[in-house]
């Protein structure tokens, strides 16, 4: 619990440069979520969700610094709310309308995302806002009125969405202690614990519903793929068993052809083997009427030749004939004229 007496001389001294720096600190916070909530109808970016635009000062942008920087601020000032005086400064400078629009801002993104998104989604952001309040407003000496404001604002379905996604959510674990830590001042101030717990338990469902369902999907998503794997298996064996049966086939259409083939070869061997002989016996007759072609050409050619000589020594014999006759012609003149002598 923090006290909410003035502080002395000492404490006013170390106050006064600690002020400016708090109201440094939650103007940012404030000016921050203002330019959340107002980009709320025009950007759909998260810096869970990682798009960027071309709008570098847009704080709801994938990594934005603005983003990151207000989350700082938060969980800096939630550690130095352990201080009372602390505390005393920065109440007055809360707005708790703002955590109900920074809740709502952040509760319709997470409502816009895919399931698989939405279950890895953390509002980091309002967490931190909404751990600051807790910090710096739920006390036993804290005023009554911004109590029961506090506790108006708690009972929004985006705030207890919002809380019900810190105690849910799988970035961090420091997150769900903080929550834990924020429901449990806001049990130990409530006199209606039942009623304060209702829109808490309503976001809680709602996120175990979520989650039901992604895991229902996941399940029949399952189921489908192992269907799926049976009927391919069941095909594939099919298709082996065919594949087997038609190999079979194949081995043994592969024999019988193969069997046909060395029977025709063999054939074809014989026919081969027979015209090979016809073939040599048919080379052997034409090697003999070449030979005796050639041998009738030598013939014909000393035949020419005879005939040549022959009629050469004809007309040798008829010049000696002549010869004959005219030297017996001149032999019976020769004896005349010996007979006329004696």
């Amino acid at each position: 619990a923090t006290t909410s007496c003035l502080p002395d001389a000492t404490s006013t001294k170390i106050l006064a440069p600690l002020q400016p720096l708090l109201i440094g600190m939650f103007r940012t916070l404030h000016a921050t979520i203002t330019h959340v909530v107002r980009n709320s109808s025009s950007s759909h970016d998260h810096p869970n969700h990682h798009v960027t635009n071309d709008d570098d000062d847009n704080p709801m942008d994938a990594g934005s610094p603005a983003y990151e920087h207000a989350v700082w601020i938060c969980l800096l000032l939630v550690q130095l709310g352990a201080d009372a005086r602390v505390v005393t400064l920065s109440v007055p400078l809360i707005n708790l309308s703002q955590l109900v629009g920074l809740s709502q801002r952040e509760a319709s993104y997470h409502d816009t995302l895919p399931l698989d998104a939405r279950v890895q989604f953390t509002p980091r952001f309002s967490l931190g806002f909404v751990t600051l309040l807790g910090t710096l407003i739920l006390h036993d000496d804290m005023d009554e009125d911004l109590l029961r404001d506090c506790h108006a604002a708690l009972q929004h379905p985006a705030v207890a969405l919002v809380l019900a996604r810190g105690l849910c959510q799988t970035d961090d674990k420091a997150w769900t202690l903080r929550v834990l830590s924020f429901v449990r001042r806001l049990v130990g101030l409530s006199t209606t614990k039942v009623v304060q717990l209702h829109p808490l338990a309503d976001a809680l469902f709602a996120i175990h519903q979520t989650w039901a369902d992604r895991v229902a999907q996941r399940d029949a998503a399952v189921q489908l793929a192992s269907k799926q794997v049976e009927r391919v298996t069941a095909e594939l064996d099919l298709v082996k068993m065919n594949a087997n049966d038609e190999r079979v086939l194949g081995r043994t259409e592969h024999a019988r052809l193969q069997k046909e083939l060395d029977v025709q070869r063999t054939t074809h061997e014989h026919v081969l083997e027979s015209l090979t002989v016809k073939m040599e016996t048919q080379l052997g007759r034409t090697d003999a009427l070449a030979k005796k072609k050639a041998q009738l050409q030598d013939s014909r050619v000393q035949r020419g030749q005879l005939d040549q000589d022959n009629h050469a020594l004809q007309r040798k014999l008829l010049v000696l004939e002549m010869r004959l006759d005219e030297l017996g012609q001149a032999n019976v003149a020769a004896t005349a004229d010996v007979d006329r002598v004696y």
